[in-house]
């Protein structure tokens, strides 16, 4: 016994150094991945190293070699420089090293002198990335300083996106950390680029901005960084629907991009579509087919809409007597909806708007979505996201609240039992009915709404 207990608690510590380990190497991919933007405000120069001076600590580096010819490559992750030379002379092993400017780093080419390179490391001390080669003194400080010289300063970043359209005018606003200088806007086609001088944006903001939803001359705005002249800018490239007048305003750290939207502010309807699906979204045969309604099927679609609708707002649970699933018909203005990770309640409040309708949201009704639906009926659309929210709707003249599946089903359950206190808690009566002719199943049906428990 004492044995097998010595066997088990060298096994948990074996178990605890691997989940140590783990999640250690975890945070140091984590580290890894979104560097800070940082600034290379200097190189000095010695006879065996390189320092390249930063204003971080937190740096993010790779370094490798290439062959054909013979190079040291090192990335500063997230970096740009403020001096304005591109290549230095190097000594002892390199000949020189060339510097160029990428959208996320800044890259550092150390050239080998007579086709080959010396043995490199490549270290982080403190603010500075250190390159030594040879016999390098790191006691010893370097006695070289270039590239000193600041041209550009550091650059402002992006903090901010957001557009909007309303009342006939789409307003694209972009706001900096810094002030900064602007690029004038350029047409090209369809296309309207403008942008920020010396600037960065993060990942997290370099995401295509979606407007074809909304009734708007803008289809989409597309940032990202390029280099322009040596100099690390952000672009904003917009497409737009057809020309129409507009205007792009830099003032110190706000960008504004406005467009006079023009006949692109109503929304088109010129065809609405009748699509038939099962209520569940998907047909048997996995696609979705339209259909055309006949004069003499009228009748029978209104009463399956009367059915469908008497469910309380539970999509893909309705079905006939018979069990057989009924069929909803969507008439619904066509909608286009693409969203990443959106917050539901926003993608309730556009679908009211195409929909003119009155919706209230319950303040259970929470989280995030992502769609992609081209050219659907918005009711179906609708029916989509409650499905997939496990939502359901409850109607009152022309309101529709919408609340979870589960709060809906807990205020059936208190009106049925409230029903059921307030027969047991009125007056016990005796009545004598006469019956002819009469089933006693029908019989029964009534009585039983009438009868008391006691």
């Amino acid at each position: 016994m004492t044995m097998i207990s010595s066997v088990l608690k060298k096994l948990l510590a074996f178990c605890a150094v691997v989940l140590l380990a783990t999640l250690g190497l975890t945070e140091i991919c984590c580290a890894q991945s979104s560097p800070e933007m940082v600034t290379v405000q200097s190189v000095e120069i010695d006879s065996n190293r390189i320092f390249l001076h930063t204003d971080s600590d937190k740096l993010s580096f790779d370094s490798y070699t290439l062959a054909a010819p013979p190079r040291l490559v090192v990335d500063v992750l997230g970096a740009i420089p403020e001096f304005s030379e591109r290549s230095f002379s190097v000594g002892n092993g390199f000949s020189g090293v060339r510097i160029g400017l990428y959208a996320e780093k800044t890259r550092f080419v150390f050239d080998g002198a007579n086709n080959a390179l010396p043995d490199a490391e490549v270290v982080q001390q403190g603010n500075d990335v250190l390159i030594s080669w040879g016999a390098a003194n790191l006691a010893v400080k370097p006695t070289k300083r270039v590239a000193s010289v600041v041209k550009y300063g550091k650059p402002a970043s992006v903090k901010s996106i957001d557009f909007d359209s309303n009342a006939g005018v789409s307003t694209f606003k972009i706001v900096l950390t810094a002030d900064a200088k602007y690029i004038p806007a350029k047409v090209d086609g369809d296309i309207v680029r403008f942008g920020v001088k010396n600037a960065v944006i993060p990942r997290a903001l370099r995401r295509v901005v979606d407007a074809s939803v909304f009734p708007s001359a803008v289809l989409q705005i597309v940032p990202y960084s390029t280099i322009i002249a040596g100099e690390r800018c952000v672009m904003f490239a917009a497409s737009m629907k057809g020309p129409v007048e507009y205007s792009v305003d830099g003032r110190g750290k706000t960008l504004t991009f406005k467009t006079v939207d023009g006949p692109f502010a109503e929304a088109q309807v010129d065809k609405i579509s009748r699509v038939a699906i099962p209520v569940n979204g998907v047909s048997p045969t996995g696609s979705v087919e339209q259909q055309s309604l006949a004069g003499d099927d009228v009748a029978n679609v209104i009463e399956t809409l009367s059915v469908a609708q008497c469910d309380n707002g539970t999509p893909g649970d309705a079905l006939t007597e018979d069990g057989e699933e009924i069929v909803k018909v969507y008439t619904g203005v066509p909608v286009t909806l693409v969203f990443d990770d959106a917050d539901i309640r926003k993608v309730m409040q556009l679908l009211a708007e195409v929909s003119d309708q009155n919706l209230i949201l319950s303040d259970d009704v929470k989280g995030k979505i992502s769609l992609r639906l081209h050219d659907v009926p918005w009711d179906q659309a609708l029916d989509l996201v409650l499905q997939i929210k496990q939502l359901g709707t409850i109607e009152s003249g022309n309101v529709v609240r919408i609340l979870p599946l589960k709060k809906i089903e807990e205020m059936k359950t208190a009106r049925l039992q409230s029903k059921k206190k307030i027969k047991t808690l009125e007056e016990t009566q005796t009545r004598i009915f006469e019956v002819s002719y009469k089933d006693t199943d029908t019989i029964e049906d009534v009585l039983d709404d009438m009868i008391t428990d006691h």
